[in-house]
């Protein structure tokens, strides 16, 4: 599964839920604890080793980890750590979400200052561009839920974004009469609104939240999906849900096909995926988040009947290993020049490990998948596409019998992308993406859907607003001689 995690890595991203609370390593609490002489409730390395089912439980523990955190340096140190590791993995930019009631030892301003301080000094080392959101228990009283906003509002800075609300919203009921003076002060004061809803709550919760509270986006909100016209309200009105889907899966779901991501998805959602608690799930980085939507998406669709075919390449496993074998990597116009020994490492990367491990991810996962390699039964045949790439072939034929078999009894086959020359001797290392669309044709598929780390055709490569959303078969040619279409 390494191409497309590593693909997901490079892929720029945003995380819009996530608490920052939940960030913090074992190793980093256990120094702040020894510098108060207290000791954590188990080893580092074992901190988080325990259940987050049961909600009531999970907060009461964020209190006591947080109450490790001694002083205002800590804390800029923790968030300068959680912003850095979000860097790590190209996000860009991140809200997280700070409760002052799981911090008792701060005040609120303590709070903002030392969480913009670790913010900025991880900017300044090329961490994410990280904003954070102060958020209420629904436990709390509307008095102080009033105080807490003029606090942000005596003591913003150029991080804090708005105002939040979470807590267990099943054992607290409705709160949003309570809390609705509050928010409606912090939208007046110019904040960002958020609020946790249609988790432990149903519906009526994400009403609540956009009638009461005015929220601006929902953190969760997926049992909205079990309300048709409150759905359709969400699409109407352009909310974004903000979905964890691991966290989801460990506290409402238990089958993944349970889960409403793909209807929400289908009806027209506004959906981001985020982390929740990502120490709480594994140390659950925001690529694995998405590999596994990803995953559970090809599932979905194959469990409801729509037949799939996942086609793949593996260019950044391909360079890896090449380069392990001391063989530089050399490309000509875009593509791989393929000599026979960098074709030798192309079949065993493609068709040997990466091919291997999605099948075996996806058959993890729930789903039953079928490895093929593009010289099985002739799926694909080749001729070479010009002298100076070497064995890059230009796919000439497809013989889609074997994948219609595979999909006949019920898999969903993999395939990868090497070809057979039409002399039945040679093998070919071929494009990706133009071998799925020469297998949609012959499958005749009414979709074929490329995923892809950039936004799509860009007049200027520079500069996303370029977006060209729409081009003509005629308009190619102008566009490779300009240069907006090159290289591979």
């Amino acid at each position: 599964m390494e191409h497309l995690t590593a693909f997901l890595t490079r892929m720029p991203k945003v995380e819009l839920h996530v608490h920052l609370e939940s960030t913090m390593p074992g190793e980093m609490l256990a120094r702040f604890a020894a510098r108060q002489g207290r000791e954590l409730p188990r080893p580092a390395e074992r901190l988080y080793d325990c259940s987050a089912e049961d909600l009531s439980d999970f907060l009461a523990f964020l209190d006591n980890i947080c109450s490790f955190v001694g002083t205002p340096e800590e804390l800029a140190e923790a968030a300068e750590h959680a912003a850095l590791e979000s860097g790590r993995e190209h996000i860009l930019y991140s809200e997280m979400i700070l409760n002052p009631t799981h911090w008792p030892q701060f005040s609120v301003p303590e709070i903002i200052a030392a969480v913009t301080a670790g913010f900025d000094r991880a900017a300044a080392q090329g961490g994410a561009d990280c904003r954070f959101t102060l958020s209420l228990s629904r436990t709390q009283t509307g008095a102080e839920a009033m105080a807490l906003v003029e606090d942000m509002k005596a003591h913003r800075t150029h991080r804090l974004a708005g105002l939040s609300i979470d807590g267990n919203e099943a054992l607290a009921g409705r709160t949003g009469e309570r809390f609705r003076p509050a928010f409606l002060a912090a939208g007046a004061a110019g904040f960002g609104r958020t609020a946790h809803a249609g988790e432990s709550s149903g519906p009526d919760g994400v009403r609540d939240a956009l009638d009461l509270l005015e929220a601006d986006r929902l953190d969760h909100g997926v049992r909205a999906a079990e309300d048709a016209d409150l759905t359709a309200r969400l699409v109407r009105e352009r909310v974004p849900l903000n979905i964890c889907l691991t966290s989801n899966l460990t506290l409402l779901y238990r089958r993944r096909e349970d889960h409403p991501l793909r209807r929400l998805l289908d009806a027209g959602a506004v959906v981001t995926l985020s982390r929740d608690d990502p120490t709480f799930l594994g140390g659950l980085t925001l690529t694995e988040e998405l590999r596994r939507a990803v995953i559970s998406d090809i599932i979905l669709l194959h469990l409801v009947g729509i037949r799939v075919v996942v086609v793949h390449g593996g260019g950044p496993e391909i360079t890896d290993m090449l380069k392990r074998l001391g063989k530089p990597s050399k490309f000509v116009d875009g593509l791989r020049y393929t000599d026979q020994e960098t074709m030798d490492v192309v079949q065993q990367v493609l068709c040997g490990k990466v091919n291997k491990d999605l099948v075996a991810t996806l058959n993890r996962m729930g789903g039953r998948a079928l490895g093929l390699c593009g010289m099985d039964a002739g799926l694909f045949q080749a001729r070479k596409l010009d002298e100076k790439y070497g064995l890059v072939g230009e796919v000439v034929q497809v013989d889609p019998a074997v994948v219609n078999d595979a999909l006949a009894v019920g898999y969903i086959p993999v395939v990868s992308t090497v070809a057979q020359g039409v002399d039945g001797e040679t093998a070919y290392n071929i494009n990706a993406d133009t071998a799925a669309a020469k297998l949609a044709v012959a499958l005749h598929a009414e979709k074929l859907i490329l995923l892809t780390d950039v936004r799509g055709l860009l007049r200027d490569p520079k500069d996303e607003d370029t977006l060209i959303p729409e081009v003509g078969l005629s308009q190619v040619p102008g566009l490779v001689k300009d240069g907006v279409i090159q290289g591979g």
